[in-house]
């Protein structure tokens, strides 16, 4: 695989990392998604000022460095947390679905009602967030007992057969797995909120102050 190929697959693949279609990406750069996909084709070749705005727009940045360097800064890239917040957003509207559906049932009960609504509200926040590979994985771990619940639910209810101690053992996994998303979403956004700390400038004194 040649030069050229190595940055199209970069390029496509930080697209995809991002959750943006051809079009979308096309219209932050202000080319047609048709430019876009004969760029991924490598059916055209990309000038350097394009090749810069689009690396900038998918957060990459093109650099020049020493050819003795490559197999440090390799190493560096394949260290680097991804973002994987497309397939985190992905994830957690799978569970929104489950959530309304269940939601909009004809049998739903007031108590169910206040549990899916907390449900909902940290469902919602966790959507504000940014996700690294480690924060994807401890989210679809939370996530996935969450939904085989909400499943297990739905299902109960089109063949009526909620009883109530299958409605009070619902609830009950709900609300402990639901307090496990809550504590995950805090963690996340305190972690956030010290990275933004850290990475913020210092604030530098007027030439009055002394």
């Amino acid at each position: 695989m040649n030069t050229n190929d190595d940055v199209i697959r970069a390029l496509k693949s930080a697209r995809k990392t991002k959750g943006l279609s051809q079009s979308e990406l096309g219209k932050r750069v202000g080319v047609p998604q048709s430019h876009i996909s004969k760029i991924e084709k490598g059916g055209v070749d990309i000038k350097l000022s394009s090749l810069t705005q689009i690396a900038r727009v998918l957060d990459l940045e093109v650099q020049l460095i020493p050819k003795r360097a490559i197999p440090a800064v390799e190493s560096i890239v394949a260290n680097f947390p991804r973002d994987r917040t497309a397939p985190a957003l992905s994830e957690i509207r799978t569970v929104q679905k489950y959530l309304e559906q269940l939601q909009n049932s004809s049998t739903f009960a007031g108590n169910e009602s206040e549990a899916t609504e907390r449900l909902s509200q940290t469902l919602k926040r966790l959507q504000a967030l940014n996700y690294d590979t480690d924060d994807f994985v401890r989210l679809k771990k939370t996530l996935t007992p969450i939904s085989k619940y909400l499943i297990a639910a739905l299902n109960a209810q089109e063949t009526s057969e909620k009883k109530a101690e299958d409605f009070n053992s619902f609830l009950r996994n709900l609300e402990r797995t639901s307090n496990s998303l809550r504590i995950l979403r805090n963690n996340l956004a305190h972690r956030h909120e010290q990275t933004e700390l850290i990475d913020r400038p210092a604030y530098s004194l007027d030439k009055d102050d002394d």
